[in-house]
């Protein structure tokens, strides 16, 4: 990996953290929705993206690092080329002084037996050169051997390749459709509303003396109120029915269904789009199954219903 693409993917990353703010943000599906009845796919999703954010960490952080060493390898260089330009001039400077040493010696040999006052100056001359060369040589040697820093280039690739693995797995685990908002959902009425009857085995209110299952919960409403879809989805059904009255169901893709039922009014039909929170029924008091207004709601997984007090009742 070379320094653009290195520079190219810190720069990509570090992007995609700031808009994130350093985890993964992307909307609620029916992978968050399913992690409410089952423990295990929660746990499983957690340690996915706990696996992927750790590593896309990892490789921000060896990024990070990389950058530095190649601004601090940067500046060694063009320190070096500034030092090797200075030294080049001492070194020229020395030799030319060397130089003159040896004219010295030269013209003291050859003049031995002449002027006195000549030899005196020429070995003036030699001994002031002798301090001046000794000063540059110290000046030369202050200029130590500089070196970069060796990069570790594939450390940073086999991290990267580590993150892209973790990072298929992790799209795998949010491959679902997007209902909306899960952990923060409102009720179907637009409000949080009384649970009259809850999810499971009850007393049956038409034969008190029997009991039977309940697929859902019957939350309090008086006649009118806007009955809202649950998450997004498109309405498989919206009709009436002897013991339901006028109802719908929605479906919200991957095996996840809501049903509303005992409906004054259908403000919806069969095949249409709904957003989280459309409007989708009036609630009312129709169908034999009833003692009083009331809205019925059920969720189901995979044509199972599931108690819709762990969806509503599950804040964050």
């Amino acid at each position: 990996m070379n320094r653009s693409i290195c520079k190219g993917f810190f720069l990509c990353t570090l992007g995609f953290t700031l808009f994130s703010g350093g985890k993964v943000c992307l909307a609620e599906n029916t992978n968050d929705f399913r992690a409410l009845y089952d423990e295990e796919l929660k746990k499983g999703l957690r340690e996915i993206q706990q696996q992927y954010e750790e590593a896309r960490s990892q490789v921000q952080n060896v990024a990070e690092e990389i950058n530095v060493q190649e601004h601090y390898n940067s500046f060694i260089h063009e320190a070096m080329v500034v030092q090797d330009n200075y030294c080049a001039k001492l070194d020229d400077r020395i030799q030319v002084m060397l130089s003159r040493q040896g004219e010295i010696l030269t013209e003291v040999q050859e003049g031995f037996y002449g002027n006195i006052l000549s030899l005196q100056a020429l070995d003036s001359e030699y001994k002031s050169n002798v301090e001046v060369v000794n000063g540059l040589l110290d000046e030369r040697n202050q200029y130590g051997m500089l070196s970069t820093v060796e990069i570790d280039y594939d450390k940073l690739a086999q991290l990267t390749s580590e993150a892209d693995r973790l990072f298929l797995a992790y799209e795998e685990s949010i491959d679902a459709v997007e209902l909306g908002d899960v952990k923060g959902v409102q009720y179907p009425l637009g409000e949080a509303s009384e649970i009259r009857s809850k999810y499971g085995v009850r007393l049956d209110p038409m034969n008190p003396v029997t009991t039977r299952f309940h697929a859902g919960v019957d939350l309090k409403a008086a006649e009118g109120t806007q009955v809202l879809s649950i998450f997004n989805g498109t309405v498989s059904e919206a009709g009436w029915g002897p013991i339901g009255g006028y109802y719908v169901r929605v479906d919200h893709g991957d095996g996840i269904g809501s049903y509303y039922c005992h409906l004054q009014k259908l403000l919806c039909k069969k095949g249409q789009e709904v957003k989280q929170y459309d409007v989708i029924a009036l609630s009312g008091n129709t169908g034999s199954r009833t003692t009083g207004p009331h809205l019925h709601f059920a969720l189901y997984i995979d044509g199972v219903s599931v108690d819709p007090a762990v969806l509503l009742e599950n804040k964050e």
